[in-house]
């Protein structure tokens, strides 16, 4: 992989965890997202206890561990396995 390639597919990877942090049962619009990982950050309060409550279970307990497990797991696994495109390529034909 060239280096030129590697801030977008960074910028890729961080776009689609964002996405999938927003995605499932009970569904996160992106900007209350960003709002609460930002007062999260920052220390201030929510106006909704309630929702913030449910933000913080959903987002910080289930799907960022999940998210990012997953992105560990595939950049150590291709670390550890030296996955090369053109040798996968070349294997298929």
């Amino acid at each position: 992989m060239t280096r030129a390639r590697l801030p977008f597919l960074a910028l890729l990877l961080l776009l689609v965890m964002l996405v999938s942090l927003s995605l499932g049962k009970y569904q996160v619009g992106l900007a209350e997202m960003t709002g609460f990982l930002l007062r999260r950050l920052v220390g201030l309060p929510s106006a909704d206890p309630n929702r913030q409550a449910i933000l913080e279970n959903v987002l910080l307990q289930i799907r960022l561990p999940r998210i990012l497990a997953a992105a560990l797991i595939g950049l150590v696994r291709r670390r550890a396995l030296g996955f090369r495109p053109s040798a996968v390529r070349r294997s298929i034909s």
